[in-house]
């Protein structure tokens, strides 16, 4: 899988992982710095996806496990 964890968002960002938020923390907007950063991002076309948190355990159990029965 491979991957490292950045304090910001940049044109080589691949993939944002999106936590769960408490929404009623939040007056406005509940979007973080880092999704809408991602967001402008995306606008000027980087290919760069974004996935929910719960999508990316999944994603990573499923990998793990296609590894292990490899072995």
């Amino acid at each position: 899988m491979g991957g490292k964890v950045q304090s910001s968002v940049s044109k080589k960002t691949t993939l944002l992982i999106i936590g769960r938020s408490n929404l009623d923390l939040f007056e406005q907007d509940p979007r973080s710095l880092k999704l809408k950063n991602a967001e402008e991002l995306q606008k000027k076309g980087v290919p760069l996806k974004k996935l929910s948190e719960e999508d990316f355990i999944t994603l990573a159990i499923n990998q793990l496990q296609s590894k292990l029965n490899k072995s």
